[in-house]
């Protein structure tokens, strides 16, 4: 087993209970103390230099390129999975069954096979945007009504689409990490506040799902 996967392991085997409570109490939350939540989840495990300035673009990219994930992650793939036949990343499909039959939510195993389906994804800030649509549609389960497969390409590009009518000056500039296919401010933007990433998945889930 490589050194990854079992540093996954013994990550997971230390929290999986508490991470269940915590998925559990998110649904209880108003929308704001939910974006609150999220928005320290997908902060965790930054470590900054005292005074130093670091964008949400440099974040994700930092976060994306050591394959970090926010607490209850794994959790909210699986609350995903059981409402859905497969979650679709960009082409890459990652199907319920046998999945959930054959897994628990905190065992290690499981983990692993996320973490290899997360890793096609190349480009790290384009791979972070996707986890924080996954920990806001995990949180909204309770209400929304998701189909059969769920595209998370579909809801990022929404979510740009209503972020480029909120901030027109931004359409001209796209990422140049390629098949990224986002403007450089999205990248840019942080997850909360009314012009947050966080704000605009929401939209995004709500007008296909809600």
């Amino acid at each position: 087993v490589s050194t990854q996967s079992t540093g996954i392991k013994a990550g997971i085997e230390k929290k999986t209970s508490g991470d269940e409570d915590d998925g559990r109490s998110m649904c209880l939350l108003k929308p704001s103390e939910l974006y609150r939540t999220i928005h320290q989840m997908l902060r965790g495990g930054i470590t900054l230099v005292e005074g130093e300035q670091v964008s949400w673009d440099r974040r994700r990219y930092i976060d994306g390129s050591l394959n970090r994930l926010p607490r209850n992650f794994h959790h909210n793939i699986y609350k995903i999975l059981n409402r859905t036949k497969s979650i679709n990343l960009a082409d890459n499909v990652l199907h319920s069954f046998p999945l959930i039959n054959d897994m628990t939510a905190g065992e290690p195993q499981f983990a692993i096979f996320v973490s290899n389906w997360l890793d096609k994804i190349s480009q790290p800030r384009l791979r972070q945007l996707y986890i924080e649509i996954i920990m806001i549609l995990g949180a909204m389960l309770h209400l929304i009504h998701i189909p059969d497969e769920v595209h998370l390409n579909l809801l990022l590009s929404q979510a740009h689409t209503i972020f480029q009518m909120d901030c027109p000056a931004s359409s001209t500039e796209i990422s140049t990490e390629k098949s990224c296919g986002v403007s450089l401010e999205f990248l840019m933007t942080p997850p909360t506040g009314q012009f947050g990433t966080l704000s605009y998945i929401t939209q995004a889930i709500t007008q296909f799902y809600g």
